[in-house]
């Protein structure tokens, strides 16, 4: 594996996070489960089983959205270092 998929799987972490983003995260998947599981209540197993396959179909999108944004952040960070140095001489 290399350092930028290292980066992305969290293999390396270069900054830690606050505690207001474990906070806010906490929050919303706490919210998450609460409404999932009401909805789930009121659904019969088909529809269950399409909701379930939305969710995978979703989380997959997601995923592919986040490793793109970070490799165009990286991207972006490494050309603006190497600017920086550029520019230096």
């Amino acid at each position: 594996m290399g350092i930028l998929e290292d980066f992305y799987y969290s293999s390396i972490e270069p900054q830690p996070r606050s505690a207001s983003y474990r906070a806010e995260i906490r929050e919303a998947a706490r919210l998450y489960e609460r409404h999932k599981e009401k909805l789930l209540a009121g659904l019969t197993d088909e529809q269950k089983e399409c909701f379930q396959k939305f969710e995978d179909c979703l989380n997959e999108w997601r995923a592919i959205d986040e490793r793109y944004s970070f490799l165009t952040g990286f991207r972006i960070g490494v050309r603006m270092a190497a600017e920086t140095f550029i520019n230096e001489t």
